[in-house]
């Protein structure tokens, strides 16, 4: 069950986690690792972006306040400070903190979205690893209600260690696979068998 063949790359796949449309790639035995860093780095490389935007539009917002307060400073006019002044003079400074940087605050948005999803995924991906499970298992319950035993699994700290440290097995791919491969010629083929199919 561990090993599948991929209808997307045509290729069997050893310890088959996924087909990742990001990557473009399988992902299984030979690049978990180089995978799950990846979610790593760019999951921290999100955070840094939205941690940075904040921090933008945080400088920018007291900036206004700022600017502000020495206009009136400068025109001596008496401060109305009763909960509805001060909560409408926040929110024009929010708001003219969005109109001052609003690429800030699209990247702000896209990025929070993003960095969400991504440390799920990342998060999700620690996990299986540390049931030496694969996404494929995990989602068809292959070792849910210990139906199957994971013989894979030797405990947590085992199963980091042999992710990690444990040799990159060779490619059982001929040499000459994708010089021998006519990609264009296989996808006009399995196109034309869909279509006959339906």
């Amino acid at each position: 069950p561990r090993s599948k063949h991929c209808n997307s790359c045509n290729v069997c796949v050893s310890k088959f986690d996924h087909h990742c449309p990001w990557v473009g790639n399988c992902i299984g035995e030979r690049n978990h690792t180089s995978f799950f860093l990846f979610l790593l780095n760019i999951s921290c490389l999100c955070l840094i972006v939205t941690w940075c935007c904040f921090t933008l539009l945080s400088t920018s917002y007291h900036d206004i306040i700022v600017s502000l307060n020495n206009n009136n400073m400068s025109s001596h006019r008496p401060d109305n400070n009763n909960t509805a002044t001060v909560l409408l003079n926040v929110g024009l400074i929010l708001w003219e903190t969005v109109l001052q940087e609003p690429v800030v605050v699209v990247l702000l948005i896209f990025c929070t979205l993003s960095s969400w999803s991504l440390i799920s995924l990342t998060i999700f991906h620690a996990m299986i690893i540390s049931l030496a499970q694969t996404t494929n298992e995990r989602v068809r319950g292959v070792y849910r209600h210990r139906r199957h035993l994971n013989k894979a699994d030797a405990g947590c700290c085992t199963n980091w260690k042999n992710t990690f440290m444990k040799p990159r097995p060779p490619s059982l791919l001929p040499q000459n696979f994708y010089t021998e491969m006519d990609f264009r010629n296989w996808t006009t083929n399995a196109a034309e068998k869909n279509h006959e199919n339906v």
